[in-house]
């Protein structure tokens, strides 16, 4: 994203920004990921970092709501939804990010952008609470408070990091008690407490 001096003079005057490319990178079917890689042809190392910190320009600097597209691959299944991996992803950097007026969405698609918005998943319900904190690493991985959950994410593009959370506090949003966990690449897990 990276708000250079063009896009820092116009943000005074929106209303709202929409963060299309997201980090799925416009749900790229080759690889939709956003991750801790360099940026081919530029100085940034680290493309997620620089998204995360414009993000947070964005909403603290500029004061602008904001919406973080979820651009996911159209699945072939018969649900046609996005798969869980995907969602993960997506719902765990959102609440890295989220603030009074963030707001995301899963979006599936193959060659119409825009074909489905999925607003039936149950994740868009989880009950995380409100932030406890501001984004911090820990344990090789980027994590946020909530009043009643975790959001995990692992940006690397390819090292796998494990997790050690206290015994007996958190469960995923699919009812599974987790202590330990498994960070693969480029992966997120959002927790609630138990």
């Amino acid at each position: 994203m990276q708000y250079n001096d063009h896009y820092s003079d116009l943000l005074p005057y929106a209303d709202i920004v929409l963060d299309e490319a997201g980090f799925t990178k416009l749900g790229n079917t080759t690889f939709p990921y956003l991750t801790a890689s360099p940026v081919i042809g530029t100085n940034i190392t680290n493309a997620w970092l620089t998204k995360m910190d414009d993000l947070w320009t964005l909403q603290h600097k500029f004061g602008k709501p904001l919406i973080i597209n979820g651009l996911v691959p159209y699945t072939v299944d018969a649900t046609h939804l996005p798969k869980q991996r995907d969602i993960q992803w997506i719902l765990a950097n959102y609440l890295l990010v989220k603030e009074a007026y963030t707001y995301c969405s899963f979006i599936s698609s193959v060659f119409d952008r825009y074909k489905q918005l999925n607003v039936s998943l149950q994740e868009y319900f989880a009950q995380v609470g409100h932030p406890h904190s501001e984004m911090y690493q820990d344990q090789n991985v980027y994590m946020r408070d909530y009043s009643n959950g975790l959001a995990i994410v692992n940006p690397s593009l390819d090292h796998t990091y494990t997790v050690t959370l206290p015994a007996k506090t958190y469960k995923d949003l699919y009812g599974h008690a987790i202590t330990t966990v498994k960070m693969q690449p480029y992966s997120g897990l959002v927790l609630v407490k138990v």
